[in-house]
């Protein structure tokens, strides 16, 4: 297995492809031990989580790559960078907290 995420990207000035992606999640459900999932769960992950930390629904929108609809669509052409970044960040935190809290709670169930 290469020791980078994605050994078959060409070009870093170019997203990788649907199937790459998809190569790579398979790889990892096949090496972790956890219930089988899928991409669109981890997105819908992110959407609820990130609306929990309060992060505006047009914002996370955009963070999945939807079109937003309605006027928005037609007169608002912003991107929201940085609310995504503030959001993507959030996200992050929330993660590894609760990454954390297992770790703990597995060695606190291992030394018992």
């Amino acid at each position: 297995m290469s020791r980078y995420l994605f050994s078959a990207l060409t070009s870093l000035l170019k997203p990788i492809t649907i199937s790459a992606a998809n190569r790579y999640i398979r790889r990892l459900r096949d090496n972790l031990n956890l219930p089988h999932w899928r991409t669109h769960d981890f997105r819908r992950s992110i959407s609820t989580t990130c609306s929990e930390l309060g992060t505006m629904p047009h914002v996370t929108e955009k963070m999945l790559g939807h079109e937003l609809v309605g006027v928005m669509a037609i007169y608002n052409k912003h991107d929201w960078l940085s609310d995504q970044k503030e959001a993507y960040e959030k996200f992050a935190d929330a993660l590894f907290t609760q990454v954390q809290k297992e770790l703990e709670h597995e060695k606190v169930s291992v030394t018992c």
